[in-house]
């Protein structure tokens, strides 16, 4: 799908560099070879989480850019009609891509080193995008008529939704495609991907909308999956495919993948289904003015999170998957990463707490500030969250999908529970209250699953950051009591504290000639190396 001009994508390594991106020589999986020790294994997980997170912002500033040039372009109708066929494209994708970019990426780090099953499963997986997306945009085109009349709302749109089934399509291929690229630990190429794949389709998009305003919808929303997809596919062409394969050969890679993949699709719809759920809910019991507000709290929350975890598992998931079968090293691997996303996370968490007020009147307005205490919930949620989200990694490098969708059935009963029981006497609050819970009892059963799993326990380093950032959290939101800005100021004391902690644990592992050492050494945080 890609031409010749993928060669001169930004970012990406020449033929030569990229032979080498499956091996990743630059980030050996030390704990699997066993030669290296704790400092640099945590280095190395807090450089691939920067420079994940990195990424992922950039992908988040263009997403931004063409959300305000379409508001500018479009109006608000446009807006609107460009935001639902998004959706459908979404919903789509979702469904047809079975979870397969994430199956993906577990069989690929299965293969490890070994080219021919590397090969294997990639050709089974670019065999199966292709063909799950073809079912997909097919499915879309003959349901088109149904879909404008009973979604839309515009049965004259029929057409339109047609053409949305090619974007659809796009999706699912360039879903697999960023799989392939984080399994096969391609870092420099899954990192322009994640950051970059959408600019040429978002530029496309904001001059068809300059252009022809909100007359071409359907062709504007389609340049960014298309060109996305296709972007994608240049960047995995950079990297040698390996030896042929029968479709014999693939039936067996590709049926593990569809067997996983199915059951994590399951547990997406499961979590979305509740969020629907309590959307409808809060709607029917309060108005759009009260649905309004949980929305803003909640983006704030999804996005803030988003960015952390997106972080966390582009470089951790392939990595434990290689070494799980050695549960010392996996274990080891496990408390470095949940280290470098507390000291990532907790900051964020704090600002979210002392901060809520603020964040909702910069991003929506002083109207919104009504969600406040909402959005401090779903911050302190969201610690036993990147916990829960870390630890699960551990369920899924083993296979166990069955347990992993238990997972997400327990997260979704309680929050759906606890919210319906209380929401007649604490209102929006409940919900809060709700996804706190369902979040602290998926941690649990998480730890449990981990410890069984692989005998997993938290490094003494790693209960310390917990515990901090849960005391720092509560000090923060007992403050928020006492006025918002008593909040705010006793936030940003506290983030600052729970910050300059990290840095300090993250210096006794940064290399002596590095600008951020130098950096931290001026600022009296350098301390020396540790053991472990």
């Amino acid at each position: 799908m890609a031409g010749d001009g993928a060669q001169d994508l930004p970012g990406v390594p020449d033929p030569a560099e990229a032979a080498a991106l499956p091996e990743m020589p630059e980030m050996p999986d030390g704990a699997a070879a066993g030669e290296d020790d704790g400092r640099d294994a945590l280095y190395r997980t807090f450089r691939a989480s920067s420079l994940f997170g990195l990424a992922s912002a950039m992908g988040t500033l263009v997403g931004l850019i063409r959300s305000k040039a379409f508001a500018i372009f479009l109006g608000t109708g446009g807006v609107g009609l460009a935001g639902l066929y998004f959706s459908l494209m979404q919903v789509a994708s979702v469904l047809a891509g079975l979870g397969l970019n994430i199956s993906v990426v577990r069989e690929l780090s299965k293969a490890g080193l070994d080219r021919a099953g590397q090969a294997r499963v990639r050709r089974a997986a670019v065999a199966l995008a292709l063909g799950l997306g073809g079912l997909c945009a097919l499915g879309v085109w003959l349901l088109r008529g149904p879909i404008a009349a009973e979604v839309v709302g515009d049965p004259s749109r029929a057409a339109e939704v047609g053409w949305l089934a090619l974007g659809a399509g796009a999706m699912v291929a360039a879903a697999v495609v960023g799989g392939i690229l984080q399994g096969l630990r391609a870092t420099r190429a899954y990192a322009v991907f994640t950051a970059l794949a959408a600019l040429p389709g978002t530029l496309a998009a904001i001059l068809l909308a300059a252009l022809w305003g909100a007359e071409g919808v359907f062709v504007i929303v389609l340049c960014v999956p298309v060109l996305t997809a296709a972007a994608g596919f240049a960047l995995l062409r950079r990297i040698p495919a390996g030896p042929p394969a029968g479709a014999v050969v693939l039936a067996r890679p590709a049926a593990q993948m569809l067997g996983l993949g199915a059951v994590l699709m399951l547990s997406v719809i499961l979590q979305q289904a509740a969020m629907l759920y309590m959307r409808s809910h809060v709607t029917v019991q309060s108005g759009l003015h009260t649905a309004g507000l949980f929305h803003s709290a909640w983006l704030i929350s999804a996005v803030s999170m988003g960015l952390a975890l997106q972080a966390l598992g582009a470089d951790f998931f392939p990595r434990l998957t290689r070494i799980i079968e050695d549960h010392g090293a996996a274990v080891a691997a496990m408390n470095q990463a949940l280290l470098v996303a507390l000291i990532i996370a907790t900051p964020m968490v704090i600002g979210g707490i002392g901060g809520a007020w603020l964040a909702l009147t910069l991003f929506f307005s002083a109207d919104f500030t009504p969600a406040a205490p909402l959005l401090v919930l779903f911050s302190f949620g969201n610690l036993f969250r990147i916990m829960s989200v870390t630890l699960a990694y551990a369920v899924l490098s083993r296979g166990r999908r069955f347990q992993y969708l238990g997972l997400e059935l327990l997260w979704a009963a309680v929050f759906l529970a606890v919210t319906l029981i209380l929401y007649g006497r604490f209102g929006l609050t409940a919900v809060g209250l709700g996804y706190l819970a369902a979040y602290a009892a998926r941690f649990t059963a998480t730890f449990t699953i981990a410890r069984r799993v692989i005998g997993f326990s938290l490094a003494p380093r790693t209960r310390l950051a917990a515990l901090m950032g849960f005391a720092l959290s509560l000090v923060t939101a007992l403050a928020t009591l006492e006025g918002d800005w008593a909040g705010l100021m006793v936030g940003i004391a506290a983030a600052l504290v729970s910050l300059g902690w990290g840095l300090r644990v993250l210096s006794g592992v940064l290399p002596d000639e590095g600008r951020l050492a130098g950096l931290l050494r001026r600022l009296g945080l350098r301390r020396r190396p540790g053991p472990g």
